[in-house]
């Protein structure tokens, strides 16, 4: 397995703690519950609407990032750019206390818009990345490593919860995704020369 596959297999790791942590579990209850108040369904409510908005947000931006994924010469910047964006929201959802509905409604859009943006351009680099017999091979591996990231991530936020320390559970959920953006486990410049083209 070359270190371009190694490296895109890295970055589904640490970006399914986005996914398990704050679009499946402890942001959309703590949201609903703590922060807006779910006694007569307000909660669920505004939190619909978080993902609503993410949703409409998403599909009107993604034909545009698509176009510039394909054509232009700019994916590193915007694959970067975007999960930083994201990284940052998630850890700012730590300072969301009760009453702040407006604050943790922003963050829960910029967070799941960027984290959804970001992976236009984390998939564009597949075929770049492998060859089209390996295609299947190395994205089922994405999905396994994904998986495998969710539980890393429910391991280490498990103790947070339990102490209603809501705020390590964001934190966790940030943490792996600047290194794996930016640094050795993001996608490299360059792929091998056995199966990919170079990368912008």
């Amino acid at each position: 397995m070359s270190r371009a596959v190694v490296a895109w297999t890295l970055y589904d790791f640490a970006n399914s703690s986005f996914a398990a942590i704050v679009l499946s579990t402890v942001y959309p209850a703590y949201y609903a519950g703590a922060v807006v108040g779910n006694a007569d369904g307000r909660g669920d409510f505004w939190w619909g609407l978080v993902v609503s908005v993410s949703m409409i947000l998403v599909a009107l931006t993604a034909p545009l990032l698509r176009g510039i994924a394909d054509h232009a010469g700019t994916r590193k910047p915007f694959f970067v750019g975007f999960t930083l964006v994201s990284v940052a929201a998630t850890a700012l959802m730590a300072t969301v206390g009760p009453g702040m509905v407006g604050w943790g409604f922003a963050l829960g859009v910029t967070g799941i818009v960027t984290f959804e943006a970001a992976f236009v351009y984390y998939n564009a680099y597949l075929p770049r990345i492998a060859a089209p017999a390996q295609l299947g091979r190395v994205s089922a591996a994405g999905f396994a490593v994904g998986y495998a990231g969710s539980l890393v991530a429910f391991l280490l936020a498990y103790p947070f919860a339990a102490a209603k320390a809501y705020g390590g559970c964001f934190l966790v959920a940030a943490g792996p995704l600047p290194y794996d953006a930016g640094g050795k486990g993001g996608p490299p410049c360059r792929s091998s020369s056995t199966s990919a083209s170079s990368v912008s």
